[in-house]
């Protein structure tokens, strides 16, 4: 969640997402491997039912929709039209959960051990690029197991993803 908001907050003229959006974020991020208590194998799926059978607090309808399809599409890609909750939205709403997921995605992938040993991102938008530096223990990420959503993430936002060290 720290990454996500961290990530967020640097790249706000790229995303035009709300503060409201990004809390959002900021609320999957919380949950999104929730599923994994009950299995690791499709952990998305039972991370957006616990969450959704949860009753969170302060979401409307509306935004409970938004935090699911994050929560189902973390692993990465763009969320699913098969997917109820994100099939229900207008297309506003689906655009601007597609650029959501690519940002959690992002995060999750600097995550990916699990053991919070990038604790800090700066990043840089030259136009072309968007370069992002990790500061922490683990200061080179493994893109090649992150590719898939660098890619989404490169698709949504307009540019190339460059880690620098």
């Amino acid at each position: 969640a720290n990454l996500a908001r961290q990530l967020l907050d640097q790249t706000e003229a790229l995303h035009g997402l709300t503060e409201r959006e990004c809390d959002l974020i900021e609320t999957a991020a919380h949950v999104h491997d929730i599923g994994r208590a009950l299995a690791l194998d499709g952990h998305h799926r039972h991370s957006a039912y616990l969450v959704e059978y949860s009753d969170l607090r302060g979401l409307s309808p509306d935004d409970l929709a938004m935090v699911l399809s994050l929560v189902r599409s973390h692993r990465g890609g763009p969320p699913k039209v098969s997917f109820p909750p994100f099939r229900a939205m207008n297309p506003d709403q689906r655009r601007k959960t597609r650029t959501m997921a690519a940002m959690l995605q992002l995060a999750d992938a600097l995550d990916r051990p699990r053991d919070g040993s990038v604790q800090r991102v700066l990043t840089a938008d030259t136009g072309e690029s968007l370069l992002i530096r990790t500061f922490g223990a683990s200061v080179e990420p493994d893109r090649e197991a992150m590719q898939g959503r660098i890619d989404y993430a490169q698709a949504v936002l307009g540019r190339r993803i460059e880690f620098v060290t």
